[in-house]
């Protein structure tokens, strides 16, 4: 055993271990999840007329006194288990949308749809990854920015190129408005669809309540890091 590495001997020791079977369990119902959260602590249940203990559950005859649930974290460079569950529900949630199920009706297929991209505004140019060779920011006139550095860029990025997403020049780039734009990414989302209505009721020439009435604008809405 002491030759044994520290993993080893902890794996030889939670298969000895009686609880190893509810252990099991707890994995199991995880879905082995990479960041699981641990519980500890103890619930009661009473009857509120009588005082009767209908249900008490405590964390000290788990293996390690402990219960372990999901992180539920939707980023897959985090936990790629969760990251998936959450990718397999919003999947059939927004087919649901699309083709109907999950209680809602079939006919939803007849109804318009649109797939929008909604992009954010420029806070300067970036090193981007290119294909066939291309180049990255070709220049035939050259020149420099305030700051002396060249408006172009002449080179073949890869995915794992450092300069990929990087600005072209650190000072020109504005920094501030890229943070705030992302930190009010929220606000303006909400003040988009609040909008919406409006500027539908608009142009077929009703009010907004009136169009509330015979119209119901759903969404789902997926968002990526810039």
């Amino acid at each position: 055993m002491r030759q044994l590495s520290e993993v080893d001997q902890d794996l030889i020791r939670l298969v000895q271990d009686p609880n190893f079977d509810r252990w099991i369990e707890q994995l199991t119902a995880t879905g082995g999840c990479a960041h699981p959260i641990h519980l500890t602590g103890s619930t009661t249940t009473r009857d509120v007329l009588t005082g009767e203990v209908l249900h008490h559950y405590d964390t000290r005859n788990e293996p390690g006194e402990r219960l372990l649930i999901r992180c539920r974290n939707r980023r897959a460079t985090v936990c790629a288990p969760c990251s998936r569950l959450h990718a397999g529900d919003t999947f059939h949630l927004v087919r649901a949308g699309l083709v109907g199920g999950k209680t809602v009706p079939a006919d939803v297929r007849e109804r318009p749809r649109l797939f929008l991209t909604l992009t954010a505004p420029s806070f300067g140019p970036v090193h981007h990854v290119t294909a066939d060779g291309q180049r990255c920011r070709p220049r035939r006139d050259g020149g420099d920015c305030e700051h002396g550095r060249s408006l172009g860029c002449p080179a073949v990025h890869t995915a794992d190129d450092p300069r990929t997403g990087q600005p072209l020049c650190p000072d020109c780039y504005d920094y501030p408005a890229h943070v705030l734009w992302h930190a009010h990414a929220g606000r303006l989302w909400k003040a988009f669809t609040d909008n919406l209505y409006n500027h539908l009721a608009a142009r077929v020439g009703r009010t907004r309540t009136g169009l509330r009435r015979s119209l119901r604008i759903s969404y789902a809405k997926v968002a990526e890091y810039q």
